[in-house]
């Protein structure tokens, strides 16, 4: 029988895989975690974008449109621990109906993991792994306004335990392609665990967002901010003091409350940009920022890049490759790879 503490370190893994969980109180976090290097190098999220890449419409089904018609996309991302995930969709439009939609699996491997008894004597090596089954379809109401549907069914399986459930994400999107700004707002992961590790039930990690996206007329850039977590205003983690004062017996100053709430506020934020060059916009370089990422990673004392990612796109001829970089804390960060094509 293996030790408790294992499979509590699963489900801590897990939620770090998370967007903006605080401390594990969900099942299935990994739901919230990027999709494609594109995602990745724009700090973990981007809702307001449209354009013909499929992981934009799994990501936020308004956003699914058109010139996805018959794309698919492949991803695999590298993260610390041997741990790795991916993601596959395709995407096919049906123009009577102004309707486009997405099939796609989610997933995420922890890797083959050692097992001990109580005594912390080895027993049988074991696995963990999580996956999302999704079918979308995203609705153009007119030029402008477009709303969309996800439903996905999950299941995980973290040694002996198993869990399944039953989410949707629901979404609505205005896009003016003239100016090229977006607004959308998108209801993430509504949804039950329909079987449970432990007979005790917990909420999906819901999260309700809204984006906004702008590319400038005269330069080659593209700005989005993603506000994340509207349904919880307190996304911060306050522990209790172990001690009314440290071990050099100074007591410990306290935040002033409005760094507290400025803070948190920005905990709610990711912001990012794209440089689109090229006459059909082949090559990009792209920057992310994700303040709650950089806050909940950090070191006292040490300076990182965590909360901070990049990436590059490259298109050749029918085929886009991906890279993108997020950085979580000292001990390093993920490395993501897609590649898309048109069928």
């Amino acid at each position: 029988m293996l030790i408790r503490n294992q499979f509590c370190f699963l489900l801590c893994l897990s939620t770090v895989m998370g967007a903006a969980q605080v401390g594990g109180r969900v099942a299935f976090p990994f739901l919230n975690h990027s999709v494609s290097a594109r995602i990745t190098a724009l700090g973990g999220e981007v809702i307001a974008v449209r354009d013909n890449d499929p992981a934009l419409g799994f990501r936020n089904p308004a956003m699914l449109n058109d010139s996805m018609h018959r794309n698919i996309s492949f991803s695999h991302e590298f993260l610390l621990g041997g741990v790795q995930s991916g993601f596959a969709g395709a995407v096919w439009h049906v123009s009577k109906w102004k309707t486009t939609f997405l099939s796609g699996v989610q997933y995420l491997n922890y890797g083959i993991m050692q097992g001990n008894d109580p005594f912390g004597n080895a027993t049988e090596s074991f696995s963990a792994a999580e996956t999302a089954f999704n079918i979308g379809a995203g609705h153009q109401i007119n030029e402008r306004f477009s709303i969309g549907m996800n439903v996905k069914y999950i299941r995980s399986q973290l040694e002996t335990y198993q869990s399944t459930g039953l989410a949707t994400d629901l979404a609505g999107a205005y896009y003016d392609a003239t100016s090229r700004f977006g607004f959308t707002v998108v209801a993430r992961n509504l949804g039950v665990q329909l079987s449970s590790y432990n007979d005790i039930k917990n909420s999906l990690p819901l999260d309700i967002q809204i984006g906004i996206s702008k590319k400038l007329s005269r330069a080659p850039f593209r700005f989005s901010l993603i506000a994340h977590d509207l349904q919880q205003w307190n996304l911060r983690y306050e522990a209790k003091a172990a001690a009314e004062t440290n071990i050099l017996g100074e007591t410990p100053a306290t935040t002033q409350a409005w760094v507290q709430n400025t803070d948190n506020f920005f905990r709610h934020l990711i912001f990012n940009a794209e440089l689109l060059m090229g006459k059909s916009e082949n090559f990009r370089l792209r920057f992310g920022y994700n303040h709650q990422r950089r806050k909940e990673m950090m070191v006292p004392n040490l300076l990182s890049y965590g909360g901070f990612s990049f990436g590059v796109g490259l298109k050749i001829n029918r085929f886009r490759l991906d890279y993108g970089r997020g950085n979580f804390h000292l001990a390093g960060g993920s490395n993501h790879l897609t590649l898309s094509t048109h069928l």
